[in-house]
């Protein structure tokens, strides 16, 4: 109930979702640019440690906090990596084509370890804080004046 069959596992590695993934992200840069509104976009930030093993961590003797949810809920770790990767490619691509829409590269500014990760993807209550920084840094960037002299 927790874990996907083991025989379909195999299935999540052939990454299937970037076009798509891209196709509806644009889809949403042209909307916004249509209705004259400011669209943020920012890659997922994960973190799993150079000797994850399931046995690890469900031993929780990994750098995670809480040690939440197993990778292998949503598939092999390599596979949930390429994934992960092929959907932060889209979303920094977009970014780079577009140069009004505002973009956080969240994987590469978060901090890798137990302080920020609870799992893979699931942040402790500082690693929220890190990410609303991140957020806040470049967002009011956008809203500071960019006339000389002004308030």
């Amino acid at each position: 109930m927790h874990q996907p069959r083991a025989d379909w596992l195999d299935y999540g590695c052939d990454v299937k979702t970037e076009k798509p993934f891209r196709t509806n992200l644009d889809a949403l840069v042209r909307l916004a640019r249509q209705r004259n509104q400011r669209l943020l976009l920012m890659t997922y930030a994960y973190y799993l440690p150079a000797d994850y093993s399931e046995q690890k961590f469900k031993a929780q003797e990994l750098d995670y906090t809480t040690h939440a949810f197993p990778v292998e809920l949503w598939g092999k770790p390599t596979c949930v990596i390429a994934a992960l990767e092929a959907h932060n490619r889209a979303v920094a691509a977009l970014a780079a084509e577009n140069p009004e829409v505002l973009f956080v590269d969240q994987n590469s500014q978060m901090p890798k370890d137990a302080k920020d990760f609870n799992d893979i993807c699931h942040f402790t209550h500082d690693g929220c804080r890190q990410l609303v920084d991140n957020l806040l840094e470049t967002v009011l960037g956008a809203l500071a004046p960019t006339t000389p002299g002004a308030q």
